[in-house]
């Protein structure tokens, strides 16, 4: 039918809601709900089968399922009860001095009693249930609504497919950041086109008061906009609507907000709940004719909206024009004398006349009147703009283009602020500085001011960001003076006006084990908190202080589960008393209900519903397993779990199989984010390995067995896939169809083969495999490819500390990483290489994840990984791709073939017992990015002839890595690889010992394009190869390759029809 609603459909609301609400940094409210929803049998006293916690996740949905589905669900008790019990959530928005200090005068003092709270914020209050009915509105009925809204209102669009519906994955909205930047740049991309054409430009920045309060839904119109509806798409229609008409029925109680609700509710309409995840469809929907009416009658250059944040563009603007507010139509005649518009308003007025008017409002205070700008389109008449948030930039085409140039940098530095591997030197402002600069004088430039570039909280929100993210990637000495400064910085009013930030606050204090330092912040809070005022027009006998005190300690409380489920032990004994102690000795006696820090459950709740933040996570999936359901094991450390101790254990904690990695099917089965790739890998890698090492023999020889000729490739995926598309595609019945889309997702990251016939090592009696990896999905083909060489001095402390299972990941070698991968990606270059043993295991996704985002491949040979008493030596190449605009990255790992003598018996002679891996068959990469065929060796793989000899004609580059001081004897081998294979070389040595070079199959005296040893510094060096003139001619005959003397004639039977396969990007080796 038509008009049906499936169990399939509501199952996928909920996780589209998840995975929202997972993604939203602000809303604890709708994450605390989310795990209660999922967990809320935890702390009974029953058997140990109820804590199936999918099972108890699927019934829920089945309810909801069998209720919406029957004839009068509109009616039906279920919902009616829930609709009966929504309520709100307040919080503050703002904060006023209760008295203004004199003149200039500046303080750091911001005691909670000297201001009281101006501005309320309201947020829906609702059980699960019904945020999954209005998802479920959406994904049915609201897709409609999209359809021909104003393709640059960017806020909060649905990810729509080319049949016009919601797509089926996890995403609902398209993503936040992505959106916002095109709102702000294109902008400034039309402001440019208007100055290379030499004409003046405004732009004009309007913000929308209290939109989600006065933008009132017509329930007629929106009938009439969803159409005909029957059968349960009805009900769920009715359903919705009697949502939001009891939102705003609470919401009508109280007076601080300036509406007739009652009257709008006459008229049946109803206001946007925030924190209902369709109020911002119907938002944009609401806006549409408005949007036209800016498009016909203003007639701007540009026009984009982004919410209640409107920017347009116009040309040529005449601001020196006289007596614009005497031609001003939005200014009634009789109140002109009684005005004072300021010269920007007016121009302002004067170019928007036709949408919006001045209107005067008496101030008491003031003693006179004071205006403001409102809106005279029809049905929009609630609505008005905040003069105090407008703002008017003009650009003369004949001067200076500073302004704009300084624009285009604060944007480019947002959108990577956030994104890109941390340079703690450069990148991020020191706190005393940049951070007290812009929060304390709260003046900032007028530019960052008109497209919301800076504010307080970004700063400090990035800054927090900078010393979490470095606490949790490397080794940090705990800085108590820089903790005791954020303590004390966030206290009295910074405290209140910056709540959205305590979940944060708490991560750094608990990432730096800063105990006594949260007791000092929790204990201040709670005080802060308790003492806070309210202006008149807030307090009134419709609620009570107690009320939005008591959402704002609930917020605390939140805020502290969520971060305190990284690391519940963190919470120790004494931390819990020194709490009751507080409370005890505190006069907030009516208050302690809000938080008791003694149940872990309210900590493992966050963690079984798997809502913690994967950005702290330390090891990827780390979460997901059995180890992190079953134990209360850290989320956060740096060195992966190899043994785990009983202490751990926990009263709220059954399984008894606490020591597995294997992922449990709980955490995998209602998963709110799409799982990288590169992700899948590194956990699979680290399992495997893990698990594969309990199986050591005595002897001093450990043989790595891999479950396939591919390692861990496909093992990966399907890790990737189970996790990401098995509930997805559950319902497709036919084995057939599932398998035939499980191929055709494998086939859009990557394809494989191998050597038909495989090779026998003469001395080994081993077999040799060369995999075939082709990359699907990438950028467009390589005809040159820009190699980037990292120039760095491998450190013999921290191999051996490597060795002995104790890597050393400290601030100096961060930085290290950070400015190789910040140089390369500042070159453009394509393909970095790293040295052996030169990057822990440990930072793998860390080059995967800026490898992904900023499409740089690498090759790096990890640091000795040890596990149990096996000392693995790996080298790893990451493959940037993008998937549906998704960067993501293929991780390959390679055992070493060959340890070095001298290697092994650093090894085994350690001291502790360690074991040399060695693969059960010898196995290399040939690997196709991007139409570059390559592949690595590690230095003493290069001795074995045999082995090199298998990539004659198979491909264009080889790049080795290396740590050897023998630099001679391998300067042979790679100038007679280049002419043996006939490829361009790359050799990465550590800067110590030097040779690093790329060297092409060419003539002496320009063999090497780059060289290099030595320096104290950490640098790259850039150069470029070119793939496709290689190929043309290793292609030509011998007596043609003579008379072109670019390289030197190809070896005997070279196989021309390989490198025809490789112009044409086509597979080197057939299907078997």
């Amino acid at each position: 039918m038509k008009n049906e609603i499936t169990e399939f459909d509501v199952e996928l609301a909920y996780r589209k809601l998840k995975s929202y609400i997972y993604y939203d940094n602000y809303d604890l409210f709708s994450k605390a709900k989310i795990a209660d929803f999922e967990t809320d049998n935890l702390n009974t006293e029953y058997s140990e089968d109820i804590f199936d916690l999918a099972t108890n996740i699927s019934n829920k949905i089945r309810k909801i399922f069998d209720t919406i589905i029957e004839p009068i669900a509109s009616e039906n008790s279920f919902f009616k009860n829930k609709i009966d019990k929504i309520s709100v959530n307040i919080l503050p928005k703002s904060l006023d001095p209760i008295t203004e200090e004199p003149g200039n005068i500046y303080t750091n003092k911001y005691p909670i009693e000297n201001y009281e709270v101006s501005r309320l914020t309201f947020f829906l209050d609702a059980d699960i249930e019904l945020l999954i009915i209005s998802v479920l509105w959406l994904l049915k009925i609201g897709c409609k609504l999209e359809h021909n809204l104003y393709d640059k209102a960017y806020a909060n669009r649905l990810t729509l497919g080319n049949n016009k519906k919601v797509t089926e994955g996890l995403r609902l909205f398209k993503p936040y950041f992505n959106q916002y930047q095109k709102w702000r740049n294109e902008a400034i991309d039309k402001v440019e086109e208007l100055i290379e054409k030499k004409e003046d430009a405004a732009i004009i920045n309007l913000d929308i008061q209290n939109f989600f309060y006065n933008a009132t839904i017509s329930e007629k119109k929106l009938n009439e906009a969803v159409g005909k509806l029957e059968g349960p798409l009805l009900e769920l229609h009715k359903i919705f609507i009697q949502i939001n008409r009891e939102y705003t029925k609470r919401i009508s109680r109280y007076q601080y907000i300036d509406n007739d609700y009652n009257k709008i509710l006459e008229n049946k309409e109803f206001v946007l709940p925030i924190g209902l995840p369709t109020s911002y469809v119907l938002a944009n929907w609401y806006m549409d004719n408005f949007d036209k009416r800016i498009l016909q009658e203003v007639k701007p250059i540009y026009y984009s909206r982004y919410v209640d944040d409107i920017l347009i563009v116009l040309n040529n603007p005449d601001f020196e024009k006289k007596n614009q507010a005497e031609e001003c139509d939005a200014i009634d005649k009789t109140k002109r004398p009684k005005l004072k518009v300021s010269k920007t308003d007016e121009f302002i007025l004067k170019e928007l006349s036709p949408i919006i008017e001045v209107e005067l409002i008496q101030n008491q205070e003031k003693d006179g009147q004071e205006y403001f700008f409102k809106i005279v389109c029809e049905g929009y008449e609630h609505l008005k703009i905040q003069t105090e948030k407008t703002f008017l930039y003009l650009i003369d085409a004949n001067e200076s283009t500073h302004f704009i140039d300084r624009l285009k940098k604060r944007l480019k530095e947002n959108s990577s602020e956030f994104r890109d591997l941390p340079n703690e030197s450069e990148e991020f402002p020191d706190y005393n500085e940049e951070t007290f600069e812009a929060v304390l004088s709260g003046k900032g430039k007028k530019s960052d001011k008109i497209l919301g570039l800076r504010n307080s909280k970004f700063v400090l929100t990035v800054y927090l960001a900078n010393k979490i993210f470095a606490a949790l990637k490397h080794q940090v000495t705990f800085n108590e003076q820089e903790s005791k400064r954020i303590v004390s910085f966030f206290k009295g009013a910074n405290c209140i006006d910056y709540f959205q930030l305590w979940e944060r606050i708490i991560v750094y204090l608990l990432v730096h084990n800063d105990k006594r330092g949260f007791f000092q912040f929790y204990t201040n809070t709670i005080k802060d908190i308790i003492k806070l005022k309210f202006t008149e027009n807030i307090i009134d006998s419709s609620y009570s202080e107690a009320m939005i005190k008591g959402c704002l300690l609930h917020y605390l409380k939140t805020a502290t589960e969520l971060a305190f489920a990284l690391k519940p032990e963190f919470g120790d004994n004494k931390l819990i008393d020194d709490i009751k102690i507080f409370w005890n000795q505190s006069k907030f006696k009516d208050f302690e209900n809000y938080f008791d820090i003694n149940q872990d459950f309210k900590f493992i709740k966050f963690r079984r519903s798997n809502l913690v933040r994967d950005k702290y996570i330390s090891h990827p999936l780390i979460n997901y397993t059995n180890l992190a359901y079953n134990t209360t094991i850290s989320l956060i450390d740096i060195n992966l779990p190899i043994k785990i101790d009983n202490k751990y254990n926990n009263q709220y904690l059954f399984s008894e199989d606490t020591n597995n990695l294997s992922l449990n099917k709980n955490m995998q089965r209602f998963s709110p984010r799409l799982i990288k790739l590169y992700e899948a890998t590194y956990y699979y890698q680290y399992q495997h390995t893990i698990d594969t090492t309990k199986e050591v023999e005595s002897d001093s020889i450990f043989v790595y067995r891999s479950n396939s000729e591919l390692d861990h490739l496909h093992e990966a995926f399907d890790v990737f896939y189970v996790l990401n598309y098995d509930n997805l595609y559950k319902d497709l019945q036919d084995s057939t169809k599932r398998e035939k889309k499980y191929i055709e997702i494998k086939k859009a990251f990557f394809e494989t083969r191998k050597s038909k016939v495989s090779s026998f090592d003469g001395f080994s009696n081993k077999r040799i495999i060369i995999n075939e990896v082709k990359i699907r999905k990438g950028h467009s083909s390589f005809t040159k490819c820009k190699l980037s060489i990292a120039n760095t001095k491998c450190n013999n402390y921290y191999f051996e500390q490597s060795i002995e299972g104790k890597p050393i990941i400290n601030s100096e070698r961060y930085k290290t990483f950070s400015t190789i991968l910040n140089l390369s990606k500042s070159e453009k270059a394509n393909l970095l290489g790293m040295p052996e043993c030169s990057v822990p295991y440990d930072l793998v996704p860390t080059f995967a994840k800026f490898g992904a985002r900023n499409n740089l491949a690498s090759v790096i040979g990890l640091e000795h990984w040890r596990v149990e008493n096996v000392s693995f030596n790996f080298i790893v190449t990451i493959i940037p791709i993008k998937i549906d605009n998704t960067p993501d990255a293929i991780v390959l790992y390679r055992l070493k073939n060959h340890y070095s003598h001298e290697e092994a018996r650093h090894v085994l002679t350690s001291g502790s017992d360690l074991k040399v891996p060695v693969p059960e068959v010898y196995r290399y990469d040939l690997i196709n990015w991007n139409n570059l065929y390559f592949t690595n060796f590690y230095c003493y793989e290069l001795g074995n002839i045999l082995h090199r000899s298998l990539f004659v004609s198979l491909i264009d580059l080889v790049i080795a890595s290396e740590w050897n001081p023998d630099t001679n004897y391998f300067s042979g081998i790679v100038e007679t690889a280049s002419r043996e294979i006939h490829c361009y070389f790359m050799q990465v040595n550590t800067s110590e010992f030097g040779d690093s070079r790329i060297t092409l199959p060419s003539k002496s005296e320009s063999k090497n394009q780059i060289q290099i040893k030595g320096g104290e510094n950490d640098t790259i060096l850039i150069s470029e190869i070119d793939i496709a003139k290689l190929r043309r001619f290793q292609y030509k005959k011998y007596d043609k390759q003579k008379e072109d003397k670019s390289f030197k004639p190809t070896p005997p039977d070279f196989n021309r029809k390989n490198v025809k396969k490789r112009m044409d990007n086509e597979f080197i080796f057939e299907i078997e």
